[in-house]
């Protein structure tokens, strides 16, 4: 399977790429990866399915996944919804993140499988999803302070993926190959 390769930049006014999606059509995403760390929360709906490397996920409201940099990753959306998806998409540059954790390097957020964590990691989990539909509400008025808003809800966001759901990486030899092709590629 071939897969293409995204870059991804910034809304402007914004730490990282941010979208809110709301519609009831079929979607289709075909499989790509990029450095970036993609968060998708889905607010209302479900997502049919999520594949990140290998893995499908079919979502729920109130889900969070995190697409690990470099993991391919396609979406599949159907149309025979009785009600409008609500989603969020989050998705931090990677030169970003290790500005601000210099060990992310090293590691990846282990969000995907909650029946795994701990009560202090359910809390965090709540918490998140908290502040992702404060950023959905943020995303959808007109304020003058929208993106002071939405930059501290990133931050936030952001703030509790790598205080709780942040592990050492298991396949770290093969990422840091990936990591040196994408430089070279780059």
């Amino acid at each position: 399977e071939v897969c293409q390769h995204e870059v991804v930049n910034p809304n402007q006014g914004l730490l990282s790429f941010l979208y809110v999606h709301n519609g009831q059509e079929t979607t289709y995403i075909e499989p790509h990866w990029h450095r970036a760390v993609e968060l998708s929360y889905t607010s209302r709906g479900s997502i049919d399915h999520f594949y990140i490397a290998g893995e499908n996920f079919q979502t729920t409201s109130g889900q969070i996944l995190v697409v690990n940099t470099q993991d391919v990753h396609s979406i599949r959306v159907l149309n025979y919804k009785k009600e409008p998806e609500l989603a969020l998409t989050i998705i931090y540059p990677y030169p970003f993140l290790v500005g601000q954790c210099n060990t992310i390097n090293h590691c990846q957020f282990d969000i995907n499988h909650p029946e795994t964590f701990s009560e202090e990691q359910n809390q965090a989990y709540k918490h998140l999803q908290d502040i992702l539909e404060g950023i959905i509400l943020d995303f959808q008025t007109d304020n003058p302070q929208k993106n002071l808003k939405l930059n501290l809800g990133i931050l936030q966001v952001l703030d509790i993926l790598v205080t709780s759901f942040l592990v050492d990486n298991k396949d770290n030899l093969h990422k840091n190959n990936r990591l040196q092709i994408a430089e070279r590629i780059k």
